[in-house]
């Protein structure tokens, strides 16, 4: 049979309207954004709008609900919803482009093959950010380069969170922006010596960062770690996202408790992308500790998802067995003995509109107590290799 060509498929994809097919297909109602369109997720029962529709020059669609993560491109789209196979989607996808039909066949096609965690990870290398650089703060305006498209944005950020180093040194900033809508959006940037076109005579500009996918990424929180080794802290937790890291650190005093609070970058879908060097190497030094480090995982109070097909998807469950499997991983990958940490799990609080954290906590006034209470109350061993600890 004749065959498909790849210079046909990329045509499909590209000159197809990926959002128009999903609005009627789907039913989803789509409101343009800076990048393309938003709208309620198909693939899961939702109240707030979590799925993207990107423009470029292959429109692609991803789910950033809590849990979800369904992503790709129309002929991915069409064959989950629609249950086609891949000729089938590719036909279907052709007459929405308006491109005359030719004989094909798929056989010379091969679909991207699952996403699977890279074998060839490479460490964090960029430089850390020059001491003298004067870093961004919360409500004064700062200029974002685009180097992939070219633009630039000048907005004063609602939330400014650095990651440093264990010495401290800025590794990189995420910049969150609230939109006019009541939306949120952010940036991860860098500084780069120099102009950009716009603004030639800037000595240096922020940029965002465009990761390549082998790419580790630092965990947020790190310069703590030399505090929490002098004291000999006994605890590290884990939570999702920089702003709910920000309230669990203030509300449970390091010196107090001994507890080293981290997130990592990316949430749930990123957790395989860590570089755990520099925690790693903490962890060895607690090796002659009589007792093993608790890691606590804090997940956030998101509700049991509801997919359309019948499945559901528990977030927080996700957000546990991952990072479970990935703290195991790297205590093997640095040949550390995986006995020297005690796993536990943390329920949150039911009843809580999804996506409740420890920040909201903070704000409701939690304090210690209240933190250690719940957390005696509401925990659980993930392992037997030793004794329940208690704070």
């Amino acid at each position: 049979m004749p065959k498909i060509s790849q210079r046909s498929i990329d045509e499909v994809l590209g000159k197809v309207a990926l959002h128009e097919v999903i609005a009627q297909e789907a039913g989803v109602i789509f409101k343009p954004t800076n990048d393309g369109y938003k709208g309620l997720c198909p693939f899961h029962r939702e109240k707030t709008p979590s799925f993207m529709v990107y423009n470029g020059p292959i429109p692609t669609y991803i789910c950033f609900g809590a849990g979800c993560g369904e992503k790709g491109n129309v002929l991915t789209f069409l064959m989950k919803w629609k249950g086609f196979g891949f000729r089938e989607a590719f036909d279907y996808a052709r007459e929405w482009a308006k491109i005359p039909p030719e004989e094909h066949t798929s056989a010379n096609y091969k679909p991207p093959p699952p996403a699977q965690e890279s074998v060839c990870l490479i460490p964090w290398n960029l430089p850390p950010i020059s001491s003298g650089i004067e870093l961004p703060v919360v409500g004064k305006p700062v200029l974002v380069f685009n180097p992939g498209k070219g633009t630039t944005q000048i907005n004063s950020p609602s939330h400014v969170h650095v990651y440093r180093s264990a010495s401290g040194a800025p590794l990189l900033i995420v910049l969150r922006f609230q939109r006019k809508d009541g939306g949120k959006y952010f940036h991860q940037v860098t500084w780069k010596k120099g102009g950009i076109p716009t603004h030639p005579q800037l000595k240096g500009h922020w940029y965002q960062l465009a990761f390549e996918p082998n790419m580790r990424r630092p965990l947020y929180g790190l310069e703590d770690i030399p505090q929490w080794q002098q004291i000999k802290g006994q605890y590290i937790l884990f939570v999702e996202g920089e702003k709910t890291r920000d309230a669990a650190a203030r509300m449970l005093a390091i010196e107090r408790l001994g507890i080293l609070v981290l997130c990592n970058l990316g949430s749930t879908g990123a957790v395989n992308k860590i570089d755990w060097a520099e925690l790693m190497e903490s962890i060895r030094s607690c090796s002659s500790r009589e007792k093993p480090l608790s890691v606590i995982l804090w997940p956030d109070a998101d509700v049991v998802l509801e997919k359309f097909d019948g499945t559901t998807i528990n977030p927080q469950d996700k957000f546990v067995s991952k990072w479970q499997a990935e703290i195991l991983k790297a205590l093997d990958e640095y040949g550390l003995d995986k006995d020297a940490i005690v796993l536990r799990r943390v329920q949150p609080e039911r009843g809580r509109e999804s996506g409740w954290d420890l920040a909201d906590a903070f704000e409701e006034g939690w304090t210690k107590n209240d933190f250690i209470s719940w957390y005696l109350t509401h925990s659980t061993l993930m392992n037997d290799r030793v004794q329940s600890t208690e704070i």
